[in-house]
């Protein structure tokens, strides 16, 4: 009777072996999940003129715009731009100090003009109005319009997850993800969320990172503070919070119990 007991048993190698099987098959992701820009014939999409570049984002509420009015003449330098000419906006308290808020109106206060109105409107198109402002004091003058609070926000599987303060106009979501240390071995890479506020509200959009029609996409471009997510895959649960070295030490010491008692 012992001896038919022992005939069925495992021997530790094979244990061993078929756990760490397990492990690796598990654990792993498949290199075609992981590969970005695969063609996909099958998809062909339609892309709107103007839509996800810099110039089509729409100032809203708490938006802050750098405006800089040049002219040949010193006294309408100093007229209109006071002391934030020499401001240098490198931290969040300069771009408070040397530009303009955008009030709950949707409204800024410039200097010696008034109110004027730049919510809902694109960059081009507030410089167009300053200038027209500006010309009936001074006609051989130049406006320079910015948008300086350019944030965005990578949340989920990246190795650096944060807020991103971003100086260029032009911030594609790869340039995104690459802020963020790229996506972790658990990411999932054709269920990326973009969280965008449109017209007041929030909608949700999802991309797929490994198609190469994404750079036809108007998701492509990220906008002033878009929210990037990126979600696990469905097989990373439990896993990918173990560490491998106690699994291993685990392992070890009961392969050494059952040697013992057992052999």
């Amino acid at each position: 009777m012992k001896m038919k007991k022992q005939a069925f048993m495992l021997q530790p190698k094979s244990i061993l072996g078929a756990i760490l099987l397990l492990i690796s098959v598990t654990s792993c992701v498949p290199l075609k999940k992981s590969v970005y820009l695969q063609e996909n014939s099958s998809k062909k999409k339609v892309v709107k003129p103007g839509l996800g570049t810099p110039d089509s984002y729409r100032v809203q509420t708490n938006d802050n715009l750098f405006i800089r009015v040049f002219s040949a003449e010193e006294t309408t330098n100093a007229f209109f731009n006071l002391s934030q000419a020499n401001t240098y906006l490198n931290s969040e308290v300069a771009v408070d100090m040397g530009s303009y808020t955008v009030n709950e109106n949707g409204e800024i206060d410039f200097p010696y003009v008034g109110k004027i109105n730049v919510s809902d409107k694109t960059i081009p198109e507030i410089r167009e109005i300053m200038q027209k402002v500006i010309s009936e004091y001074d006609d051989q003058t130049s406006v320079f319009v910015k948008l300086v609070n350019r944030q965005i926000t990578v949340l989920g599987e990246v190795n650096q997850p944060g807020r991103y303060s971003i100086s260029k106009d032009h911030v594609t979501v790869f340039e995104a993800i690459g802020y963020a240390g790229d996506l972790t071995d658990y990411g999932n890479r054709k269920k990326v969320k973009i969280v965008r506020n449109v017209n007041g509200k929030k909608e949700v959009y999802i991309i797929d990172l490994t198609d190469r029609s994404l750079l036809l996409s108007d998701k492509y471009n990220l906008m002033p503070n878009d929210m990037v997510y990126v979600q696990p895959t469905n097989m990373v649960f439990g896993l990918k919070t173990m560490n491998l070295g106690v699994i291993l030490s685990a392992l070890s010491l009961s392969l050494g119990v059952y040697t013992t008692f057992y052999q």
